[in-house]
């Protein structure tokens, strides 16, 4: 059930962005990502060999989560051929139930249109996931982007910043490895989901230096500046 449940969700998640391909090539994403979850679920799932078209497409399907790794860490990122595709697309296309699609039928994906509440949320949750992630060196530039002033949304949760804690977080940017990374990832956090009042108080601290300000100090010492950019970017638009 949760699977099925899944496979419907990236039906979803293609029509809500327009994405331009085929019906087919729609259906084969979804099972990809049904069979990923299958596998998180049951690493050694039982499948029929009996030779019988949805047999077949699942044994295929299967045998593409695994060949890319897909549900895992090594697979995140990971691009599947265009011929792996199209395999699985006729796999899918010999089943009673998809033979009357025609091969190049285009998915009708007309997008969801959002109530202002609704969107709110969206980006909120765009906005957690970015929090998530953020200031991993190959994402400081695109992020630079996404917060500008089209992103209107953002929900505020009333984080209250402490300078003790700022300065913990900024002494272990400086520190590297691993522990600067999760330093980078709660900064983000703190820094989207700020309030208006603590987000304008900080922003003024950091955006230029300030002598004796040992916050504003520490953070234009730690900080390169492709790394400050997109954190001020955040502050300014909890504001």
């Amino acid at each position: 059930m949760r699977t099925n449940l899944l496979h419907e969700c990236t039906h979803i998640i293609s029509d809500i962005n327009n994405v331009n391909v085929s019906r087919l090539t729609d259906e084969a994403t979804a099972y990809l990502a049904q069979f990923a979850y299958l596998l998180l679920l049951d690493p050694t799932p039982e499948v029929s060999t009996i030779r019988e078209p949805m047999a077949n497409m699942t044994r295929q399907g299967i045998e593409l989560v695994q060949k890319y790794k897909l549900g895992k860490p090594g697979g995140q990122g990971a691009r599947i051929a265009d011929s792996d595709i199209s395999d699985l697309a006729r796999a899918i296309h010999a089943i009673p139930d998809y033979a009357k699609i025609g091969e190049k039928d285009k998915l009708a994906a007309d997008g969801v249109a959002l109530s202002a509440n609704e969107a709110e949320e969206f980006f909120r949750r765009q906005l957690s996931r970015l929090g998530n992630k953020l200031l991993d060196d190959l994402m400081a530039e695109d992020l630079q982007y996404l917060l500008t002033p089209k992103v209107r949304y953002v929900s505020h949760e009333n984080y209250v910043t402490w300078d003790p804690e700022l300065l913990t977080l900024f002494d272990l940017q400086a520190s590297g490895g691993r522990k600067q990374k999760a330093a980078q990832q709660k900064l983000s956090r703190i820094f989207l989901t700020i309030d208006q009042r603590n987000a304008t108080g900080l922003l003024q601290r950091l955006s230029t230096l300030r002598k004796g300000d040992v916050v504003s100090e520490r953070f234009h010492r730690v900080f390169p500046p492709q790394l400050k950019s997109p954190l001020l970017a955040a502050l300014q638009l909890s504001r």
